[in-house]
């Protein structure tokens, strides 16, 4: 494509590669089964009629196997003929990890190395 336009067909080019990029990605992710698993997971809880999000959280954290995690949501614009997608990246989900209020207790990591004593 760059070829063909010159300088001018930076943009098309830089497009054209992100959108293959992603083609390229929601293939992997719709032919992982890690992920298919998740999705009967989400199906199986959404359908009983009482979504728990603690529940969801520990079996997806089974089935994940400290794989990374992402989450999307696709919401309609009230009003108007257009939708957003949202993605969130969620890290390594932890069964172990207790609650978000008991997070904040813990004690943060030093951001600074202690300076020496000059001696």
């Amino acid at each position: 494509v760059r070829c063909l336009l010159g300088h001018g067909g930076y943009e098309l080019a830089t497009i054209d590669k992100l959108i293959s990029h992603i083609l390229k990605n929601v293939q992997n992710m719709a032919n992982d089964e890690t992920m298919n698993n998740l999705i009967q997971l989400f199906r199986r809880h959404y359908e009983t009629g009482e979504f728990k999000p603690a529940a969801f959280r520990h079996e997806a954290s089974y089935l994940s196997d400290g794989e990374h995690m992402y989450a999307f949501q696709y919401c309609q614009v009230s009003g108007q003929d257009k939708a957003v997608l949202h993605a969130e990246y969620l890290g390594v989900i932890d069964d172990n990890v207790e609650d978000d209020d008991n997070a904040s207790e813990q004690e943060a990591p030093p951001t600074k190395r202690p300076k020496r004593s000059r001696e």
